[in-house]
């Protein structure tokens, strides 16, 4: 792209602009800054246009229905994978957010979310080689063997998560060619080995308690820290806090984690048999004879903390996000 050299003294932002002059910028029509303006627009429109379908992104359209503008949906959709693209930092390095703001330093960039929220994207969207690059970046720099993550505390639904778009990624791109789920093997492990021992925790509990098999964590990555200010900033509400304790058994941990472990481990358990690494197939053999019980103890969960909820006359079935441990931590809301 030609470099266009603009005196920004010259902008008016913020004053009167009538709809024949160019945007933003208060330029009267065919002066030089107007037609440098277009220029530009344009030779942005024609580079997003080749890179995208050199990265194979889907072709689609969205139709009008019941007044959602299917057009406008679809031109946000394209418009998120170059946002997507352009606040990361030498290609592939995640930007969580910006200073002066505490999500603007560098420890933040390891937040789960600016890894799945941009693999799902370039999953359905079609953005292959694009992932292949961001996910090989998160497994190298943000993903620890021990189960942790670059960054401040654990989601652990996100674990669970996590082991989905590694089985999507195979799936997707015709069997890892790059080779990550190899290449990043022990990363990929500790996240299942830090959810199953979760789980063998849970299932200490009493079989007929509502939280036996169910992982407890944070459902969030920033409770960590209201954690440590309950218990330091007021320790004289501990009690009532309920302990102080964020880390609790909430249902959407579970839920993941079993997603994860049933789409990850006949995938590891083919990788492995055609690598021959029996290490790889084992892992796989070990997530597919977790996943029957898992599902059986959180419905089994569920039935337990299951509820009728009445509002505004009308009474539902609805079920507690996080379910009980003991007498004095209760749930919060409902889940109808």
């Amino acid at each position: 792209m030609g470099i266009v050299r603009v005196n920004m003294r010259r902008y008016t932002a913020g004053a009167f602009q009538t709809p024949r002059q160019v945007p933003a910028s208060g330029e009267p029509p065919g002066s030089h800054i107007a037609k440098a303006f277009y220029s530009c627009v344009l030779e942005q429109r024609q580079f997003w246009s080749d890179e995208l379908e050199a990265e194979g992104m889907v072709e689609f359209d969205l139709p009008r229905d019941n007044g959602t503008d299917g057009v406008m949906l679809r031109n946000m959709a394209i418009h998120s994978v170059v946002r997507d693209m352009i606040t990361r930092r030498n290609t592939y390095f995640p930007q969580y957010g910006v200073l002066p703001g505490n999500y603007g330093t560098g420890m933040a960039n390891g937040f789960p979310d600016t890894f799945v929220g941009t693999a799902t994207m370039a999953l359905e969207l079609g953005t292959g080689k694009y992932l292949t690059g961001v996910m090989n970046n998160w497994l190298q720099f943000y993903v620890r063997a021990n189960g942790t993550t670059m960054y401040n505390h654990i989601g652990m639904q996100m674990h669970g998560r996590e082991l989905t778009i590694y089985a999507q990624y195979y799936r997707y791109s015709g069997g890892d060619p790059a080779g990550l789920l190899l290449k990043y093997f022990d990363g990929i492990m500790g996240r299942v080995y830090m959810l199953l021992a979760r789980r063998r925790e849970a299932q200490k509990l009493p079989k007929d308690a509502q939280a036996y098999g169910m992982l407890t964590g944070d459902a969030n990555e920033d409770l960590g820290a209201s954690e440590i200010t309950c218990g330091t900033t007021f320790p004289e509400s501990i009690e009532a806090m309920g302990d102080c304790q964020t880390e609790l058994p909430y249902i959407s941990i579970t839920a993941e984690a079993w997603r994860g472990f049933k789409e990850l481990g006949p995938i590891f358990q083919q990788l492995g048999k055609n690598a021959g690494r029996q290490d790889v197939a084992d892992a796989g053999n070990m997530m597919v004879a977790e996943v029957g019980s898992m599902l059986a103890d959180y419905h089994t969960s569920l039935s337990r903390g299951r509820k009728l909820e009445t509002y505004n006359g009308t009474t539902s079935v609805c079920y507690p996000p996080q379910v009980r441990v003991h007498v004095h931590v209760h749930a919060c809301g409902c889940l109808m």
